[in-house]
Parts: structure tokens; C-alpha cells; sequence
């Protein structure tokens, strides 16, 4: 389902030992729910629990990574979800090749 199933109380990934009833019935709704508004809706409401009132996880750290390179003279950079990057696919353009001429 999503990262809020973490916390349900029965969770074997719920290392913090969170558990609130009206939290995992929400859940469990959500599970059970044909529509998509009214899904959301539920998962909204129990992610709002999750990060406003019972806050039993604190998220301090988001990782990022950023790439810097001149397009003129790198091709191959891949935008993969999971950044990874083949650097055996990575050209180098020298001055005066077909994509360096586009580009003027």
C-alpha cells in the first residue's frame, strides 16, 4: 500500500512498537476501499495522525543527489528513479563532433 503501513500496530516493520486503533482502522478501510477519492481521502486522514498527533517517527534527513555536468560535453547521464548510473554508457563530446555542432 504506502510507507504509512510502517506504523500499523501488527506491522512486522513497526519497530517502534506504534499502535493506535483508530490509526489501523483507517488502514484497513483504506485496504478495503474501491475508490480512489475515498481512498485517499482515508489515507490522508491517517497520515495526518501519523505526522500531527501521534508523531512516532520523526523524519530529520532526506538524501539528495545532484549531478553537475555541462550537457554539451557528457551524454549518458541516466534519470533512473533509484539514481543509478551506468558510467560505462557516460561519452565524453569533444569540440567538433555532430552533437557539439547541434548545439552552436
Amino acid at each position: 500500500m504506502t510507507f504509512l503501513e510502517l506504523s500499523q500496530s501488527e506491522n512486522g516493520n513497526n519497530d517502534r512498537k506504534f499502535k493506535d486503533e483508530n490509526y489501523d482502522d483507517l488502514l484497513e478501510r483504506a485496504a478495503r476501499e474501491l475508490s480512489p477519492s475515498k481512498r485517499l481521502k482515508l489515507l490522508h486522514e491517517a497520515e495526518r495522525i501519523l505526522v500531527q498527533e501521534a508523531m512516532p517517527i520523526l523524519p530529520m534527513y532526506h538524501y539528495s543527489t545532484t549531478y553537475m555536468y555541462d550537457p554539451r560535453r557528457l551524454k549518458g547521464i541516466s534519470r533512473h528513479p533509484r539514481l543509478e548510473q551506468n558510467y560505462w554508457a557516460l561519452e565524453r563530446i569533444t569540440p567538433g563532433t555532430e552533437e557539439d555542432r547541434k548545439d552552436s
